[in-house]
């Protein structure tokens, strides 16, 4: 079946996420990164976040009593305010763009707290995208089966019109493994002459 459906993921992909850029924008310094990662985005709480199943409020408390009180500031940012401002992956919304003037239609999969819809629109290229499935509001993450399954039950996809753009080498084989085609994600450069070898630009 050819291919008539591209799904991207988010983070690593459309925009940046990580401690690196936090780091950078907090002024923590690497001791500084290396607590928030340990104590914040590399805990049970943020996966928690990701599945919906605990409120920002709870993972505020909880890293606050983990983290000394100089970094109290920077844990609240990362939880409420990461995305001020959006960091885009370059070039990424030039190739959704084209995808879109070629007639794909283009959906979005990504392991998010339920705030992305308030920042969703903030993200260049978002306009060309047809629906969002995120991890929060049906409280599966990716790469768990049943969250690809999701996806092609609330828009009527069949798997094999599909292909998945995901930074992750493990969510690619999971969509794989549900009969999608996949890409791992490194840069726009590499999606671009990837899609172009499979005649999809």
């Amino acid at each position: 079946m050819n291919i008539n459906t591209i799904v991207f993921d988010m983070g690593g992909v459309l925009l940046d996420f990580g401690a690196e850029l936090f780091s950078r924008r907090l002024h923590v310094g690497a001791e500084g990164e290396a607590l928030l990662r340990q104590h914040l985005l590399c805990t049970t709480d943020w996966v928690r976040l990701d599945r919906g199943t605990i409120t920002e409020e709870e993972v505020y408390a909880h890293a606050c009593a983990r983290l000394p009180a100089e970094l109290h500031a920077a844990a609240e940012y990362i939880i409420y305010h990461w995305n001020e401002p959006i960091v885009p992956i370059t070039g990424t919304a030039d190739v959704v763009r084209e995808l879109k003037a070629r007639g794909y239609t283009l959906y979005l999969l990504s392991n998010a707290a339920r705030r992305q819809h308030t920042y969703w629109h903030d993200i260049p290229g978002s306009e060309c995208f047809s629906g969002t499935l995120i991890s929060a509001d049906v409280h599966l993450l990716k790469p768990e089966a049943a969250i690809y399954q999701a996806l092609f039950d609330k828009f009527d996809l069949t798997a094999a019109s599909c292909l998945f753009i995901d930074d992750f080498p493990p969510n690619i084989e999971a969509a794989e493994n549900a009969g999608m085609q996949g890409i791992v994600f490194h840069d726009a450069g590499q999606l671009r002459e990837e899609l172009k070898a499979r005649g999809i630009l």
